[in-house]
């Protein structure tokens, strides 16, 4: 028997560990697509109101705000927030 290798049992409960971890992250992802729909769609409907009200042209000061929150991830939290951006307002960001 191969001292390295992991006995029938212990083989058993590191698959069922990999399926409860997969589980749980395809649980998270599911949350973070609703609310990345529901972002979007706000983020649309506040375009809608300020159009509606006159407002006009990006508001940058606000775009970079997300851009920032989301910097605590490094590099890539940057390209999340602009992706969230773009996801909320397509035809600017083109």
């Amino acid at each position: 028997m191969n001292p390295l290798a992991f006995p029938q049992s212990d083989e058993r409960s590191i698959t069922i560990e990999f399926d409860e971890l997969h589980n749980e992250i395809d649980h998270i992802d599911a949350e973070i697509l609703a609310a990345v729909v529901r972002r979007t769609e706000l983020s649309r409907r506040v375009t809608a109101v300020e159009r509606a009200c006159g407002v006009t042209g990006t508001p940058y000061k606000r775009d970079l705000a997300v851009i920032h929150r989301f910097g605590v991830l490094g590099k890539e939290g940057h390209s999340l927030g602009s992706l969230l951006i773009r996801l909320a307002h397509p035809r600017n960001h083109r």
